[in-house]
């Protein structure tokens, strides 16, 4: 076979461009685990039960980074680099090559952490029990519950900042505000409501709480709410994600039905679960800076929604349920490893 000079070019370059040439991996891919019931087939178990497991091949192997027999519900990268681990027993700080439980008996079952903006070195973490804060970055912790209302808005399920510095707590009963770095809290609506989860599109201002009656928008901070419910199959709402990519668009996770999406800011819902194989979402997470992927955990597995894609893909993690996803640039380092 004789090649021409322009053939032999455009073959060269199909091989260069060619979509089956192998990807450099520059991220990591971290979820929490809180009931590993099937591993995937493969992986030793002392590898990967439960705790916080790290991929750095985009899925293809994962190891335990976190202490392996913890039940982990929130996790926290602090802007100073710490670690925190928000698990059933109590709040373990990553230190060095190993794990410190820096909370007392008292401070258990941990379902959130946010870090205030204003005030990096103070953390506050939500329980099923009330509110505790650190002002040293997580190695000791002081109770604030008392700050807030004397009824079931002291089981805390998240926490979003919007861009002036006020916290909002999802809690389950309505939610809460505080302008004060969660020193005082008031009612900042949905009172009644078993709110599970809360986001904050920054482009449209809109505040969207996940409830188990179904999802609510608030364009002036709480102080009024809107129900929104066209095109939901299901109203037990377990979790949210604004798209901030995107003007009005955001992500709902329900027990029973998937995921739905709104590209109008919750005037109507499309069902967005196509190649999901478990319809009990736990979490929603996106990666705008390094893959730009959508990623959602599972009553049983993680999956991955590419850019320009309407399929999720599988990443074989096994029967796991995930609570928490994060994704963040790779570094070559001990802490990668199983400890």
């Amino acid at each position: 076979m004789i090649f021409t000079a322009p053939s032999f070019f455009l073959i060269l370059l199909s091989f260069v461009f060619s979509p089956h040439q192998p990807v450099k991996i520059d991220y990591t891919v971290e979820v929490g685990i809180i009931r590993n019931s099937l591993l995937k087939p493969g992986t030793k178990p002392e590898n990967l039960a439960y705790g916080l497991s790290t991929s750095t091949d985009d899925g293809k192997t994962w190891s335990s980074r976190g202490w392996p027999f913890a039940q982990v519900r929130a996790v926290l990268h602090a802007s100073s680099g710490t670690l925190l681990l928000g698990c059933d027993h109590g709040i373990l700080k990553k230190r060095d090559s190993s794990w410190v439980l820096t909370s007392d008996w008292r401070l258990k079952n941990i379902t959130c952490f946010v870090e205030i903006a204003d005030a990096p070195s103070i953390i506050l973490a939500g329980t099923a029990q009330g509110l505790w804060v650190s002002s040293d970055l997580g190695d000791t912790w002081s109770d604030l519950t008392s700050t807030l209302p004397e009824d079931d808005s002291r089981y805390i399920n998240a926490f979003v900042m919007d861009p002036t510095g006020a916290v909002f707590a999802a809690t389950e009963n309505g939610c809460l505000v505080s302008n004060d770095s969660g020193l005082t809290w008031s009612r900042a609506g949905l009172t009644g409501e078993r709110v599970r989860d809360l986001t904050l599109h920054n482009g449209s201002g809109l505040l969207a709480a996940a409830t188990r009656t179904g999802v609510f928008f608030s364009s002036n901070r709480g102080k009024s709410w809107r129900k929104s419910s066209e095109g939901l199959l299901s109203v037990k709402m377990t979790c949210i994600l604004a798209d901030t990519a995107r003007d009005n668009t955001f992500y709902a996770g329900t027990t029973d039905m998937g995921i739905f999406r709104t590209t109008d800011g919750g005037k109507t819902w499309t069902p967005g679960s196509f190649g999901i194989t478990n319809y009990f979402i736990r979490s929603l997470y996106i990666d705008h800076s390094l893959t730009g992927r959508i990623y959602a955990g599972t009553d049983g597995g993680l999956f991955v929604l590419k850019p320009g894609h309407d399929k999720w893909d599988t990443f074989d993690l096994g029967s796991c349920a995930i609570s928490s996803i994060h994704v963040h640039p790779f570094m070559q380092d001990s802490s990668q490893n199983h400890e």
